[in-house]
């Protein structure tokens, strides 16, 4: 397995405030693309980390997602090996969904390690998101799931009581055909209370490869009853599952976070035509966003043209542009990057983009920063570079980038053709990449298979240097490197 290497404490992004907030306040999250594809199957445990260490005394929530013909429960752990138990609330349908709460958390996780005794697992989906705020003990209220029918879909009713201001948190997924699925939409059950329901992140479908799910929270001011829902558009005869928790909140509890921070980062799989994708665009895809930057990390895998990201736009009326021109190497892929500056956020926002058209066998991918607390134009500059790997040394160096200003936040992507990148090395540097036990260049894990990388506070030369899960046999062969620099006063 790669190394994790989650940057120190400093000023810039991850520090949060002395105390925690007065009500349950989002901190972070990583939702990552569900692995789909029958015959690519996955073995745990799974590493997912987090776009910053956690911070002293916060909630941790996590969400996993398996066929229902898993045995199970899934079991929870961290990089600190904290107790995590069993999930507060399971539903087994057509999907096991598992909820895991941890509270009071330490301060220094950087990735949370799902596993299940089952192995060779043909679908998966774990995300994770940081609150603070929440009770630092015995913080769950209630809890319910119930089985639906798109497009209009709920959890069952909750009962909070007397507890005020509680955090309301759902995951709910299609169970059945979602090709026609086109958008998740939060629910309206808190539309009277200050903080109603919103997209935290979702997936809906290009291809009938994956599932489309999704998560959302809200803060139900008042307590009482209430029944989580949600609606899709596109779908209406699918078959849906949908669970909720409630959180006591406790004024104070944990530590804010910092106003500059990646609020989530999220990934998609765009396939092409011999996995139901049309591998043509124009793709939609969510992007709910609560920062003013929005960053694009696009891989194209093989490489089927030179255009790279255009014609981009979103429902929030931002403006996109690219960060340079594309880097192509074939059969390593073609990696490219794109922003929107001085976005407005909006957690309904829908991304659409083209691209060249795909190849049939295509696993692409995108990642999708949410950056909060940015300049108005903080794009400072990029560098790209490729090259070809034939022999096995178990690491990877690749981009070098040189900032013109102190202190910038520097976001890469590496895409490559044989094996799989599982983590980066080097002072400061963040692995994004969610990696299975056993991904060694089946194109349908989590980020197939590639690099995605950040680092904050980066004020000279820095070297991107991947580590490689099972090398042997050879390297990565043909590779390509894209990195963007961006301001951070």
């Amino acid at each position: 397995m790669g190394s994790f290497v989650q940057r120190s404490s400093s000023s810039y992004g991850q520090v949060g405030g002395a105390g925690g907030p007065s009500l349950p306040t989002l901190v972070q999250g990583r939702w990552p693309a569900g692995h789909g594809i029958s015959g690519n199957n996955i073995d745990s445990p799974i590493q997912e980390p987090l776009p910053a260490a956690s911070l002293a005394g916060n909630c941790l929530i996590a969400v996993v997602n398996i066929d229902g013909s898993v045995s199970g429960p899934p079991t929870m752990t961290d990089n600190l090996s904290s107790s995590w138990g069993s999930p507060v609330i399971e539903q087994v349908g057509s999907q096991r969904i598992s909820i895991f709460v941890l509270p009071n958390c330490s301060a220094g996780i950087t990735r949370v390690i799902p596993s299940n005794a089952q192995q060779q697992l043909d679908y998966m989906h774990v995300c994770v998101y940081e609150f603070a705020g929440v009770a630092l003990t015995s913080p769950v209220v209630t809890s319910a799931a119930a089985t639906n029918t798109a497009p209009n879909i709920n959890s069952g009713a909750i009962n909070t009581g007397a507890n005020n201001g509680c955090l309301i948190f759902s995951y709910g997924s299609m169970t059945g055909s979602s090709a026609a699925m086109t958008k998740w939409i939060a629910g309206t059950q808190l539309a009277g209370n200050t903080l109603p329901f919103s997209l935290l992140n979702a997936q809906n479908l290009n291809t009938t490869v994956d599932v489309a799910s999704f998560a959302q929270f809200g803060i139900q001011t008042t307590g009482g009853s209430v029944t989580p829902d949600a609606q899709c558009n596109g779908n209406s005869t699918s078959g849906c599952q949908m669970l909720s928790i409630a959180l006591k909140p406790q004024a104070g509890a944990g530590t804010s976070p910092a106003a500059q921070r990646i609020v989530t980062i999220q990934g998609c799989h765009y396939y092409g035509s011999n996995f139901g994708g049309s591998g043509a665009g124009p793709y939609t895809t969510h992007a709910p966003t609560r920062g003013n930057l929005i960053h694009l990390s696009w891989g194209e895998l093989p490489a089927s043209g030179s255009t790279g990201l255009n014609s981009m736009s979103d429902t929030a009326g931002n403006t996109y542009s690219t960060n340079g021109s594309p880097i192509n190497n074939g059969s390593g892929g073609l990696m490219h990057q794109a922003k929107a500056q001085n976005a407005t956020a909006d957690t309904t926002n829908m991304l659409t983009f083209s691209a060249d058209t795909l190849n049939a066998a295509s696993v692409s991918h995108m990642e999708i920063y949410d950056v909060a607390g940015m300049p108005t134009s903080p794009f400072d500059t990029s560098n790209t570079t490729s090259g070809s790997q034939g022999s096995d040394t178990g690491t990877l160096t690749t981009v070098t980038y040189t900032p013109n200003f102190s202190n910038e936040l520097v976001i890469e992507c590496t895409g490559i053709d044989a094996h799989n990148l599982s983590g980066v090395s080097g002072a400061g540097l963040v692995s994004d990449i969610v990696d299975a036990a056993n991904a060694n260049g089946t194109g349908g894990a989590f980020e197939s298979d590639d690099g995605f990388s950040h680092a904050w506070g980066v004020s000279s030369a820095k070297t991107w240097v991947y580590t490689i899960q099972h090398s042997s046999g050879g390297g990565v062969q043909a590779w390509e490197s894209f990195v963007s620099g961006y301001k951070t006063s």
